[in-house]
């Protein structure tokens, strides 16, 4: 990206428990099934930001510094693919308290001069990319329960071995008021 515009979007960033778990999930799966996401890379997005001038950013960490609900817990517990992308995920049900998260955003973004991302949000985290193929039958993966407590600004670099993500800016989900 130019220096005018860097490539963010908002997003869950597991910790390092979390992320050993979604690393052993990873092991348990065939190693030649596609391009294992490094696990310092393991995030979960909540609004895709794409090229954003620093204007907008400043828009979105104003507005967002606002947002406060309470933690909650996020349970990781069943495997997915997507052809296209061609990635293959851990995912699980959103709680009422991500999805007023998600929401909340979504119309911050919108109110930061911002285009909506017309994919409807769904609870995934990718642990491989290249999947042309999923394995059959999916494995049952033993449950991952992630205690939720911040969402992150993160910026996308580009690096010749695939994306890196650094983390710019975490936000608590503290409870003095209610989304």
């Amino acid at each position: 990206m130019t220096a005018e515009l860097s490539r963010l979007f908002l997003a869950l960033w597991p910790g390092a428990t979390v992320r050993g778990d979604l690393a052993a999930v990873q092991q348990r799966l065939p190693s030649d099934i596609g391009r294992a996401v490094r696990a310092d890379n393991f995030h979960l997005t909540l609004v895709f930001l794409g090229a954003t001038p620093i204007s907008r950013r400043w828009c979105i960490e104003r507005a967002v510094s606002e947002v406060r609900t309470g933690g909650f817990e996020l349970r990781l517990d069943r495997l997915g693919h997507w052809r296209k992308p061609e990635v293959l995920w851990i995912g699980g049900p959103a709680p009422a308290p991500l999805a007023a998260l998600v929401r909340a955003l979504q119309s911050i973004v919108l109110d930061c001069d911002g285009k909506a991302d017309d994919r409807s949000f769904e609870v995934h985290l990718t642990l491989f990319r290249k999947v042309r193929r999923a394995p059959r039958p999916m494995p049952a993966v033993p449950p991952i329960r992630w205690q939720v407590e911040s969402f992150v600004l993160v910026e996308s670099l580009a690096d010749p071995a695939g994306a890196q993500y650094a983390v710019l800016r975490e936000w608590p989900l503290g409870n003095s008021t209610s989304l």
